[in-house]
């Protein structure tokens, strides 16, 4: 058992925290003061898409863009400084699409527009690798013992680098015809998964040799913001926009909407079941909001779970055997939900909408227990680091954008 006994706040400006449904306050700041001790971060232009991670001493690291022309920077802070001053800064000639902080926060990795691809040293600004290929990286990911960055290409190429010695290690292709891929590499590290704009997918061993395929009938891809592995690695989970094509040969996209499905994977057959998960109450899944991080969907501490935010304010709960809607969090946000984190350690989930509203939830009861609220613009990011930091992004490109780390103090 775990209470809050007090926080510390890191942030740009102030905010007002309140209590609101009679959710107890999680902290409270009024103009110009704040509990405990207070470090500013100050970013560099204005940000596009956030902050990938942070942990005592390496803050934030922020992709963003510059005023005046596209270039993208990738800024790290020190943290462990009094006031907080950049230690790394890496830039490109176009604004960066895909980003990748390694688990031990060390090496960064980044895709931009203009084809540009680089792996970094946070603390040296030393490049580990670089090149330019024909078309964006889509998704970029390290394996979670960080010695891989998988990329998915615009150009249909998953490319597999080693991050100790910069070296390319595969280049997977399986269609002749230029369509995107989203790829993502297996817990164990042992698996790549990719999904192709033209609905098919397919899993491959690091080596290169295919696993097993499958497709999603009669549908090409607009968008796919999300492919991931369960913990598990026995289910993937993708997202995606779908277009469908007319008797004229023209595409249009279904409603707009994003689609999630689940496959589970048999791995001794080496086949899939596509299990479609249908919201209820006829809410629309979060598809993001441009400019942002936003995170939609989290896998919960048991790794069986999946939360998923939706534009009614909703989270649901979905089981990955079923893919069946067996809890719904709801009654906190009057703005849809943006963004969700997991605390594995404390077994918490923390909600951000477009309200300004954060709420923390308890996941053993699935009841709220804590609510911030009085923030001026949409909460586009939540991350946890460790049991008991919070970072909170918010603000659109128009907006400019604000960060909150909040130090939350919990005792038994």
């Amino acid at each position: 058992m775990f209470k809050i006994a007090g926080c510390i706040t890191v942030l740009l400006c102030c905010c007002f925290v309140q209590a609101m449904n009679n959710c107890p306050i999680l902290l409270e700041i009024s103009a110009g003061q704040s509990t405990g001790r207070q470090t500013t971060l100050r970013v560099p232009d204005k940000v596009i898409r956030g902050s990938l991670g942070f942990d005592e001493e390496i803050s934030v690291v922020f992709l963003n863009t510059s005023k005046d022309r596209e270039i993208g920077t990738i800024v790290a802070f020190d943290l462990s400084k009094a006031q907080a001053k950049p230690i790394t800064r890496i830039i490109a000639d176009s604004y960066f699409y895909s980003v990748a902080l390694s688990p031990d926060r060390t090496q960064v990795a980044a895709g931009a527009f203009n084809g540009y691809f680089s792996i970094w040293d946070v603390g040296w600004s030393d490049n580990v690798y670089e090149d330019t290929f024909d078309g964006v990286a889509i998704s970029t990911e390290f394996s979670n013992d960080g010695t891989l960055v998988v990329a998915g290409m615009e150009d249909g190429v998953i490319r597999i680098i080693e991050t100790n010695t910069g070296k390319p290690v595969r280049e997977i292709r399986k269609f002749s015809r230029r369509t995107f891929v989203r790829a993502t590499i297996s817990p164990d590290g042992d698996k790549i998964a990719g999904l192709y704009g033209n609905g098919a997918g397919a899993i491959y061993r690091t080596n290169g040799v295919p696993w097993l395929s499958f497709e999603i009938p009669n549908i090409t891809i607009l968008k796919s913001p999300f492919l991931r592995f369960s913990p598990s690695g026995h289910s993937l989970i993708s997202a995606y926009v779908p277009l469908k094509s007319r008797s004229d040969g023209s595409r249009h996209a279904l409603s707009g909407r994003l689609v999630l499905d689940i496959w589970n994977i048999q791995w001794a057959q080496r086949r899939v079941e596509r299990k479609i998960v249908m919201m209820r109450n006829n809410q629309q899944i979060q598809n993001g909001m441009v400019g942002t991080t936003t995170n939609g969907m989290e896998f919960l501490p048991n790794g069986e779970q999946l939360a998923v935010a939706t534009t009614g304010g909703q989270i649901q709960m979905v089981d990955l055997k079923s893919g069946e809607v067996i809890a719904v969090l709801e009654g906190m946000h009057k703005g849809g939900v943006t963004s969700l984190a997991v605390n594995a350690e404390l077994n918490w989930l923390v909600s951000g909408s477009t309200d300004g509203s954060v709420v923390l939830w308890d996941l053993a009861k699935m009841q709220p227990f804590s609510q911030i609220t009085g923030i001026k613009k949409p909460v586009t990011e939540l991350r946890f680091q460790g049991a008991n930091r919070l970072l909170i992004g918010t603000g659109l490109i128009e907006m400019g954008n604000e960060y909150y780390i909040i130090q939350l103090e919990s005792s038994p």
